[in-house]
């Protein structure tokens, strides 16, 4: 049996600091850095709505540092002297003038703020004692924040990333969601391969960790040092996963006393299974945008398994010619007839191991793209819709949703286990 993954919060988790103080100290930090090379006030307003831009990020292929890059770069072009404007830039390959300022500013300036932060003992001993125990460990922070702060964040913690074997932190440059969506938890879930068993959300916000990531079907630990009953906050949340609240140090005795068979995902759910196809969409777009080396996607534990790179070809296959064909079925006929079609032996007919990787992941992504317009274009009414299946009998509309984002999560289980 596996253990579950560990997702933890960074700020007022891990890391003591009054939010609130904290941010406004860091937008007059930068703002002031900016001034220096002459940069004009309208810069903070930017900076702000571009924050805004990702948190409103709802396209799997688009990255937060894309979209705050798309609003933030010619929003402050206006404000910039002559020799930093810039009318074209694709970062990071291609950054704004005012890219490099920035990451300066974050190396530099940045770890100043740490003197109104307060490292807590408690945060190491919890993590060396997951770490040791061999849990998953992420780091679940609002990844509104490139690498380079984010890391300076987890050093102040005491938790320097280039020491700890934290499976995913989450930061601007690659993740497509922020808190509290669903869809940000589930890609958390996603690059962990949805290899364990169930997973725990620790924080100490119950709109942005806890909420969420209960009605994903996570078990929650909220950190309660202030004394408050949970009853009684802002928001009113469902338990449906175990939960637990305290301190910090608390926490790993609360997790002991779990039972994994309690913490599974609520793909049943439809709203969860929407965030899953999503989350599978936004891990092809991560891995397409870094180098793969195509030896580990043609591995094989043994002769009759499929390789990663078989699996990823079945998954654009099923998507372009079983799921998305059903859909639009279910959706403009009235209870239609449903084949049942055996893909089981594609990979041999099609010669999945002899295929381009990155055509592979690309077709996925445009297939998926096509899926996901349609379910956005659905009303409430059309989750009624049923169909006959050859062999399931009746099912509706949400159900083949719903078994979509199983096949998504048991075959990316499939592809993160041969690879690693």
């Amino acid at each position: 049996m596996k253990l579950p993954a560990i997702l933890i919060d960074l700020d007022d988790t891990l890391l003591e600091v009054q939010l609130d103080h904290f941010i406004q100290a860091y937008f007059q930090s930068l703002s002031d850095y900016a001034a220096s090379y002459g940069i004009g006030n309208g810069f903070v307003k930017a900076l702000g709505e571009g924050t805004r831009k990702m948190l409103h990020n709802e396209d799997p292929t688009v990255t937060l540092e894309e979209a705050f890059a798309e609003y933030f770069y010619p929003a402050v072009n206006a404000f910039l002297p002559q020799h930093l404007k810039s009318s074209h830039h694709e970062p990071p390959q291609d950054p704004h003038p005012l890219y490099t300022i920035m990451m300066e500013f974050y190396e530099q300036v940045f770890p100043q703020l740490e003197k109104i932060t307060r490292k807590k003992e408690e945060s190491r001993e919890l993590v060396d004692n997951l770490v040791e125990k061999g849990y998953l460990v992420a780091i679940a922070t609002n990844p509104l924040f490139p690498q380079k702060a984010t890391y300076q964040r987890l050093r102040w913690a005491g938790l320097d990333p280039e020491k700890y074997p934290f499976t995913v932190v989450t930061t601007y440059e690659d993740f497509h969601f922020t808190k509290p969506k669903l869809e940000y938890y589930a890609e958390v879930l996603a690059r962990l391969g949805w290899d364990m068993d169930g997973a725990v959300m620790i924080g100490n916000n119950l709109i942005d960790d806890i909420d969420p990531a209960q009605r994903l079907g996570m078990a929650t630990f909220w950190m309660n040092t202030n004394g408050k009953d949970s009853k009684n906050q802002p928001v009113h949340i469902r338990y449906t996963a175990p939960k637990g609240e305290g301190k910090l140090c608390e926490a790993l005795a609360w997790l002991q006393t779990l039972d994994c068979s309690q913490l599974q995902i609520n793909v049943n759910q439809l709203e969860v299974a929407k965030a899953v196809l999503k989350s599978t969409l936004a891990l092809m777009d991560t891995w397409r945008r870094k180098t793969l080396h195509a030896d580990q996607w043609l591995r094989k534990s043994k002769a009759e398994d499929w390789s990663p790179l078989e699996v990823l070809y079945h998954l654009g296959d099923v998507e372009s010619e079983i799921y998305l064909p059903r859909i639009w079925k279910i959706i403009s006929e009235e209870s239609p007839n449903i084949k049942n079609i055996d893909a089981s032996g594609w990979n041999v007919e099609r010669h999945y191991q002899e295929k381009d990787l990155t055509e592979g992941i690309n077709t996925f992504i445009e297939k998926r793209m096509e899926t996901l317009q349609v379910i956005d274009s659905l009303g409430e009414d059309d989750w009624q819709r049923k169909a006959l299946h050859e062999t399931r009998g009746e099912m509706d509309l949400k159900t083949l949703i719903v078994s979509i984002a199983k096949h998504d999560i048991e075959h990316i289980r499939q592809i993160h286990q041969e690879m690693h």
